[in-house]
């Protein structure tokens, strides 16, 4: 007898610490797959250095004096660890950033159908025969029809096609909510009405407590674990849903891209610029048997986190309904905002282990928040420019700077083309306006106008001119016999009544047959105002006047006008300099980006724009498997539109256009602080696979960091868009084929951003890109 019980006590004993040594594989499992997704999403950048835009449809390399053209989708290697999709993408980068997108889908899916679900079943729950009604007959209805085709019918409308990305999450959640909730109340419902049949809510319910308060004080923190297991599982359900719709085409970030028009039937690219998993197996379900990769490894993606939402959900499950859990009485107290009470009802050793993690959690955060970023950060530098208050074209300042620039391109192993970093080109003669004044006098009263706003010069000559001015703006200019009416004063045309030819010729035909002082031309429309720099001097000068300055012209009866001007006579030569960082060893070596730079400046501000642009030139040099090549080139005379140095460098380009990937012209950079930038990617069409996705990662970087983008003004010039402000931003695209996006600055305003945002990043998109 007494060894009997002896021996019940013992097994009960060794059954009981069998129990407390049991292992959750389900919960640690799944906690390892739900911390390495929670890290991808937060930190893309630490698990991946490539971009998941970039698009590379072929690769083009040469061996034994052979032409070899390889076409995506490229299988798995050592450039490609998991291959690259029909566009030329790499699919490992795209299913690591890629992450974020689906899985908050898939979390924000979930708690919509729980903000659904929730309130209707435990409202049914404790009786309302309305709410029992509603989860009854939607059950009923997408039992009838399944949730999987209802969603593609309304998901796949005309109107959901259209959508932006942020719309189209928004139109997924709702969509998928209501479709997907039924079943969740159901289950919900079931298990209220089974905790309302214990005899604890029999004994609430006696002692004259309200539904409302039993609802929350003893019915909710007891569904609350289920609730806590449910989501979980939700998650998952919602992720398979997801997969689901990718398979027919359903997804977030469809990228509306024309295709075809011929016939008048518009088609379109079926791709996802987004990276998201549902869109990779949309786009690739018909190659399964080509590149099975594309496939196999996004299907993969999801596999995994449905399993480690299921996992978690089912080891917490276990935790949560074990002997002698805690986890009722502590959320009752954490509804209550009892935090002590939680706190000592932990043992030690759990206090010790829980603290121990959410130390590693936190330090693992702090390392990878500030790991692989500051290789992008800019900062003042001072690399010994010669000592010049200004930099001109065709002076021994820009001469000297370029010799400097040169020397700063050995140094960071760039090499020049044909043995010469210094490319000269030939220009007309010039002369930088150093001061000039303009000045009217209406009886006595004298009204000063402002250089590059009111007026500016096309020819000038340094001096002082005072007379009369004439105003010939209604003249017929083609029919005038008689220019002794013009003698000793200022004459007035509008050039909005002639062609530039015509008024060359008129003012030709003024300076041969009168005795003029100069001639006052008023700018069109659509003409700007704002240019240092002037023809060679004469003794006549030539001025362009604003319309607003002619206003005042007429609007006075007698005007003298008082003009003076101090000029620097420039060169007929500029310098470029131009060099090539080469890529690394591979396919990709001979493809090359360009970057181009000014150099030229007039004040401090503009020195250190070119300390920037040296300092991001070495930054480039610096960066790790650089797989392109990348030309950097310092342009000069960017303060002119007749002087640009771009010219120079189109009519004898040192590379192949066919090789050239992209031109990154940053001329336009002419201010260190600005509150918006000039950007266009106009001349990178999707045709140019690279230019174009690399452009768009630039707007969306710019976004994101909350700079302002204003898009410069194109027009379609046959089927290409011609950039209107400049012919010098449309001559690498229109003279050399070369694909170009413009990125430029204007008025500092408010100075609510400098241009080190903007070398990091278009430092980080080069590097993400370069591969």
């Amino acid at each position: 007898m007494g060894r009997s019980v002896s021996c019940q006590v013992y097994q009960s004993i060794e059954k009981e610490g069998g129990e407390m040594k049991k292992f959750n594989a389900p919960l640690i499992i799944g906690g390892i797959i739900l911390i390495l997704i929670l890290s991808i999403v937060i930190f893309p950048e630490v698990f991946t250095d490539k971009s998941p835009y970039n698009m590379q449809k072929m690769i083009f390399s040469t061996s034994n004096g052979s032409l070899n053209v390889e076409k995506a989708p490229y299988p798995p290697s050592k450039d490609f660890i998991m291959g690259s999709d029909e566009m030329g993408r790499d699919l490992y980068s795209f299913i690591i950033y890629g992450t974020g997108l689906t899985i908050l889908l898939g979390i924000l899916i979930a708690l919509g159908r729980f903000l659904i679900a929730v309130p209707i079943a435990l409202s049914a729950g404790f009786g309302n025969n309305g709410s029992k009604t509603i989860i009854r007959q939607f059950s009923i209805l997408f039992s009838a029809i399944p949730a999987l085709l209802l969603s593609v019918i309304i998901l796949k409308l005309e109107f959901f096609f259209w959508l932006d990305k942020t719309a189209s999450i928004f139109a997924f959640v709702v969509v998928l909510s209501l479709i997907g909730w039924p079943k969740l109340g159901n289950l919900i419902m079931e298990r209220v009405d089974t905790i309302n049949q214990q005899p604890f809510i029999r004994s609430e319910v006696a002692l004259g407590k309200s539904r409302l308060k039993i609802a929350t004080e003893n019915v909710f923190p007891h569904l609350a674990p289920e609730l806590l297991v449910l989501f979980f599982m939700e998650i998952a359900r919602s992720l398979s849903m997801i997969m689901q719709l990718g398979i027919f085409s359903v997804f977030i970030g469809l990228l509306k891209i024309i295709k075809d028009t011929q016939g008048g039937f518009v088609s379109f690219y079926n791709i996802s610029f987004e990276p998201e998993w549902a869109g990779m197996l949309s786009t690739s379900r018909s190659m399964v048997s080509v590149a099975p990769w594309t496939v196999l490894f996004p299907a993969l993606a999801f596999f995994i986190s449905v399993l480690g939402f299921n996992l978690f959900g089912e080891g917490l499950r276990n935790a949560i309904q074990k002997q002698n859990s805690m986890f009722i009485p502590r959320l009752r107290k954490l509804l209550t905002f009892d935090i002590k009470y939680i706190w000592t009802s932990f043992s030690k050793k759990a206090k010790i282990i829980s603290t121990s993690v959410l130390s590693v959690i936190l330090a693992f955060i702090l390392i990878l928040s500030f790991a692989d970023g500051g290789e992008y950060k800019f900062k003042n530098m001072n690399y010994g420019l010669p000592a010049y208050e200004r930099v001109v074209i065709g002076t021994e300042s820009a001469t000297e700077t370029a010799e400097f620039l040169a020397g700063e391109m050995d140094r960071l192993g760039i090499k020049p083309f044909d043995d010469e970093y210094i490319e000269s080109y030939e220009t007309r003669k010039s002369v930088l306006i150093l001061d000039s004044s303009f000045v009217l006098d209406d009886n006595g009263i004298s009204t000063s106008f402002e250089f590059e706003k009111d007026y500016y010069f096309h020819t000038a000559a340094s001096g002082n001119f005072n007379g009369l001015i004439y105003d010939a703006t209604k003249e017929d200019m083609f029919n005038l016999n008689d220019y002794s009416k013009f003698e000793n004063k200022f004459i007035m045309l509008d050039k909005a009544y002639y062609s530039d030819s015509a008024i060359n010729y008129f003012v030709r035909q003024i300076r041969e047959k009168s005795n003029v002082i100069g001639i006052l031309l008023v700018v069109r429309t659509d003409e700007k105002i704002n240019n240092k720099f002037a023809n060679e001097g004469m003794d006549k000068p030539v001025i362009n006047i604003s319309q607003q300055l002619m206003q005042t012209i007429k609007n006075q009866k007698k005007t003298e006008l008082s003009i003076s001007a101090s000029i620097l006579p420039l060169s007929p030569n500029g310098t470029n300099v131009v060099g090539i960082l080469e890529g690394d060893e591979g396919s990709l070596q001979e493809e090359a980006i360009i970057i181009g730079m000014r150099y030229n400046y007039l004040n401090d501000d503009g020195r250190k724009l070119l300390e920037f642009n040296i300092q991001l030139m070495e930054k480039i040099c610096k960066l790790e498997n650089n797989s392109r090549s990348v030309i950097f080139m310092f342009i000069d005379g960017t303060m002119s539109e007749t002087l640009h140095g771009v010219y120079g460098i189109t009519d004898d380009f040192p590379y192949s256009s066919s090789k050239t990937k992209v031109y990154i012209d940053l001329t336009g950079l002419t201010s260190m602080e600005f509150d918006y930038i000039n950007y266009s990617s106009a001349q990178a069409p999707f045709t140019r696979q690279y230019a174009w996705s690399l452009a768009h990662q630039l707007e969306k970087a710019f976004k994101s960091n909350k700079i302002e983008v204003k898009e410069l003004e194109a027009v379609f010039f046959g089927i290409e868009r011609y950039f209107t402000d400049s012919y010098a931003l449309n001559a690498m695209f229109f003279d050399r084929g070369v694909a170009s996006i413009i990125i430029g600055t204007d008025d500092p305003g408010n100075k609510s951003h400098d241009v080190y945002d903007i070398g990091e990043i278009v430092l980080e998109t080069i590097r993400n890109n370069n591969y």
